[in-house]
C-alpha cells in the first residue's frame, strides 16, 4: 500500500486515481502563488511560454469544485437509482462541517494570531470590522460580504471555502434536478444561470452595487471591484458542481453505452487534457498581455480581450477537468494505476485540503526568509522557494493531516453514518 493510502483512515474506501487529480489542483494552486509571489518570471521552452502556462494554474479552484461535485452526489444519485430514501439532511451537513471545520478553524485562528500586523492590518482585527471579519470567517461566510472578501492577504485561499459550503447546504435540494437520467438538462441549467450572472454583474446591478459600496465598513471598493466580489459567487460556479454531479449521473449507469466504454474514456481524458492545454495557452497569454492578474481590470476594459477572458476564465476550465476525470473514471484498471502511481500526486492529494490551508501563510513567510528575499533574479528566487516551500508545506501539512484533518475524517464518517431510528411502536399498537 502506499504511503498516500496509509495516512488514510478508511483506505480501502478510498480511490487513489482521485487523489492524484486533486494533487494536480493542490499543485498547481502551489505553483502559481509561489510564481506570483516571484514577480511572476517569464521564460520560453522550445517557444512554449511557460508564464502563460504557470498563470492560470489558477483553474486548480476549478478542479476543486469539480471534484466536490463529482465525490458528494453519489450517495444521493446512487439513492435515487435504487429507489432508497436520499441520505438524511442533518447528518449529512454535520459530517460536511466536520470533514473541514476543524482543520480550517485551527489554521484561521493561528493565521490571525501569527500574522497581524505584519501581513494583516491592524484594524482588520481589533475594529468593529474586524470583529465581523473574523466572525464571517468562523461561520464559512467570507466570501458573501465585501468587507470580509479577501480581507486576510495571507489566507486569499480561504474564499473557496465559502462556495464549498453554500454547496453543502444546497446539494440535497439542486441534486434533484439530475434524478432520472436528467444529469445533462442539469448541466444545460446551470451554465445558463451562471452565464445570465455573469452578464448582469458586468453589465447591470448598478443599484446593487451602489448599495454594496456603501455599505462596507468603509473600506473604499470600487464598482469594479464589487462586481468582481459579485461574480465570485456560488452563481458563477454552478456549473463545476454540475459537471461533477452530471459524472457522478453517468457513472452509475451500464458500461455498456459505447460512450461509457474505456475508449470513450482514454478519448474524454485526451481531450480534456488537450482542452485544458489549449484555454491555459490562449487565456493566459491574454492575461499576460492586459495584466488581468488584476481581477478588476477585466472590468475596467470592454474590449474582446477583457470580454473573452472574463466569460472564459473559469467555465470552460470545468468542461476540460471534468473530461479528465470521466475519462479516467471510465478508463482500464492499468491507466488509473499508472495515473495514481505518478509520484508524488496521489500524497499531496491526501494531503491536498490541509496543503491548501497552510500553504499562503508559508509562503509569505519564507518569502521573507533571507535566504529567499535576497535572491533577487525570478527564476532562482521561484526555484529556491519551491524547493524549500514545498518540503516545509509538506512536512507542516502532515502534521496538521495526522493531528487534526484525520480525526475530522473519522468524525465526519462517523457522522454520516448515523441515521434517525424510527420510534419503537408502544405496547397497545397507538
Amino acid at each position: 500500500m502506499a504511503l498516500a493510502e496509509k495516512l488514510l483512515p478508511n483506505p480501502d474506501k478510498n480511490i487513489p486515481f482521485l487523489d492524484a487529480v486533486r494533487g494536480i489542483a493542490v499543485l498547481f494552486v502551489l505553483v502559481r502563488h509561489a510564481w506570483g509571489l516571484s514577480w511572476s518570471p517569464s521564460a520560453s521552452i522550445a517557444g512554449v511560454e511557460l508564464s502563460r502556462i504557470i498563470v492560470m494554474m489558477s483553474s486548480g479552484v476549478d478542479l476543486f469544485f469539480v471534484l466536490s461535485g463529482v465525490l458528494l452526489s453519489t450517495r444521493f444519485l446512487r439513492a435515487d437509482a435504487n429507489g432508497k430514501p436520499a441520505p438524511e439532511y442533518l447528518p449529512y451537513i454535520k459530517a460536511r462541517i466536520l470533514r473541514i471545520g476543524p482543520p480550517y478553524w485551527l489554521v484561521l485562528f493561528l493565521v490571525v494570531l501569527f500574522y497581524t500586523p505584519v501581513f494583516i492590518p491592524q484594524e482588520k482585527v481589533w475594529s468593529t470590522a474586524g470583529a465581523a471579519i473574523f466572525i464571517s470567517h468562523l461561520a464559512f461566510g467570507q466570501s458573501l460580504f465585501l468587507f470580509s472578501f479577501g480581507a486576510y492577504s495571507v489566507g486569499t485561499p480561504f474564499w473557496t471555502l465559502t462556495i464549498e459550503m453554500l454547496f453543502y447546504l444546497v446539494l440535497p435540494l439542486v441534486v434533484r434536478a439530475f434524478y432520472r437520467g436528467r444529469w445533462w438538462q442539469g448541466i444545460l441549467a446551470a451554465f445558463l444561470l451562471s452565464s445570465v450572472w455573469l452578464y448582469l454583474c458586468r453589465y447591470h446591478l448598478d443599484g446593487l452595487v451602489d448599495f454594496l459600496q456603501r455599505h462596507t465598513f468603509g473600506l473604499g471598493w470600487s464598482s469594479e471591484g464589487v462586481r468582481f466580489f459579485l461574480s465570485h459567487q456560488i452563481l458563477g460556479y454552478l456549473p463545476h458542481f454540475a459537471i461533477g454531479i452530471g459524472i457522478s449521473a453517468l457513472l452509475l449507469k451500464p458500461r455498456t453505452h459505447p460512450l461509457l466504454t474505456e475508449t470513450a474514456g482514454l478519448l474524454y481524458a485526451l481531450l480534456g487534457a488537450a482542452l485544458l492545454l489549449a484555454l491555459m495557452f490562449k487565456l493566459g497569454g491574454l492575461s499576460l498581455a492586459y495584466g488581468f492578474q488584476d481581477p478588476t481590470a477585466y472590468f475596467r476594459a470592454d474590449d474582446r480581450a477583457a470580454r473573452l477572458f472574463y466569460y472564459f476564465e473559469s467555465m470552460p476550465f470545468a468542461v476540460a477537468y471534468g473530461l479528465i476525470i470521466l475519462g479516467l473514471s471510465l478508463g482500464s484498471s492499468m491507466l488509473k494505476r499508472s495515473f495514481a502511481s505518478i509520484p508524488g500526486l496521489a500524497l499531496f492529494g491526501v494531503l491536498g485540503y490541509s496543503i491548501y490551508l497552510i500553504h499562503m501563510p508559508l509562503l509569505y513567510t519564507m518569502n521573507n526568509h533571507y535566504w529567499i528575499a535576497a535572491e533577487t533574479h525570478p527564476w532562482w528566487h521561484l526555484a529556491k522557494f519551491l524547493t524549500a516551500g514545498t518540503g516545509v508545506i509538506l512536512l507542516l501539512s502532515l502534521i496538521l493531516f495526522l493531528t487534526v484533518e484525520k480525526p475530522s475524517m473519522i468524525w465526519s464518517a462517523r457522522a454520516s453514518q448515523r441515521v434517525r431510528t424510527p420510534p419503537r411502536p408502544s405496547a397497545t399498537g397507538h
